[in-house]
């Protein structure tokens, strides 16, 4: 029913999980980021990941699934401030920009860093992939973020849905803050998008600046039924307060003439970025541990639920993607 392997594609280790009752197959790039890049059902992706590994290895675009880590879309400048502390990054090549140059999407978006620590696969347990990256013992990423701590990123396909888990583990001997998320890209192609559905299970919006960074301001979602019709809507916005269901989860949907794509957000997943450029065949719907900027918001006073981790524990987060 399941099953789990390693191989070499462009000369980079990918891991398949594959669910054959379902006919669906998932494949991570483990040098690339940890990435899940492809999610296929009955052999086409659901996932847009248009290049090669080799190309997406040498480009700055993203695709297919990224992990936004240690923050999730923009800081508001070459820093951050955790509990009254300034931590100051200028000039540091490993920070990925956006187009008006503000840090974006935390330091391991391509990491080749990680490490498989467990694949297996069971018909009980489904298929199983365990990632995972030490970061103290990279001295790059320390000098832009200098908590000790290790990541654990486990992939779960079974019963037609791959589950994302991710642990972070504080090995270091002061507080460290939360603040990561994940940016799936979601193929959706210009004739499907007119006759599109989209849900989003949320109560209110941050209010952006021009730069797309939240002004501390929240306002009420505009869409009291939380579903419309994508067709020539622009999306780039952050969005929080989710209504949950009975099972703990709020319950994304984009719903094509073909398919019903499940985005569902565990309760440690506060925030959510929408992205719906009109020129690209693609919708976002982005988890996030915080809003956009949100360790400096906190500092601000203006975000009270930034997760902190204390030395020696853990903070955990999962979402799934399920397709139907």
């Amino acid at each position: 029913m399941y099953n789990a392997k390693q191989s070499k594609v462009d000369n980079l280790e990918v891991v398949e999980l594959e669910d054959n009752r379902n006919s669906i197959k998932a494949k991570i790039a483990l040098n690339l980021g940890n990435t899940l890049y492809e999610l296929s059902v009955n052999q086409e992706n659901i996932l847009y990941f248009p290049a090669s590994l080799h190309e997406y290895s040498s480009s700055k675009s993203l695709h297919g699934n990224p992990f936004l880590y240690p923050w999730a879309n923009r800081l508001e400048g070459d820093y951050f401030y955790f509990q009254n502390k300034l931590y100051d990054f200028q000039k540091n090549p490993l920070i990925f920009r956006d187009k008006n140059g503000f840090p974006l999407h935390g330091l391991l978006l391509k990491s080749p860093y990680w490490k498989t620590s467990k694949l297996y696969h069971s018909n009980s347990e489904g298929a199983i992939h365990v990632a995972s990256l030490d970061f103290a013992v990279h001295p790059e990423l320390m000098e832009v973020f200098p908590f000790k701590h290790t990541i654990e990123m486990i992939h779960t396909l079974k019963d037609g849905k791959i589950t994302i888990q991710v642990v972070v583990k504080n090995t270091g001997t002061t507080d460290m803050p939360v603040s990561f998320g994940f940016h799936p890209y979601f193929s959706i192609s210009s004739s499907e998008r007119k006759d599109s559905f989209v849900t989003l299970p949320v109560q209110t919006e941050w209010e952006l600046n021009s730069n797309l960074l939240p002004t501390g301001k929240q306002k009420g979602f505009w869409n009291k039924g939380n579903k419309f019709r994508l067709g020539d809507l622009f999306l780039d916005f952050c969005y929080g307060d989710f209504w949950e269901q009975e099972d703990g989860y709020s319950h994304f949907l984009i719903e094509t003439k073909n398919r019903v794509v499940e985005i569902n957000f565990g309760g440690s997943y506060k925030t959510a970025v929408v992205f719906a450029p009109l020129e690209k065949p693609f919708v976002c719907i982005e988890p996030m541990t915080s809003p956009t900027n949100g360790i400096n918001l906190y500092h601000k006073g203006l975000w009270k639920r930034l997760p902190i981790i204390k030395p020696g524990e853990f903070f955990q987060a999962e979402f799934s993607i399920k397709i139907k």
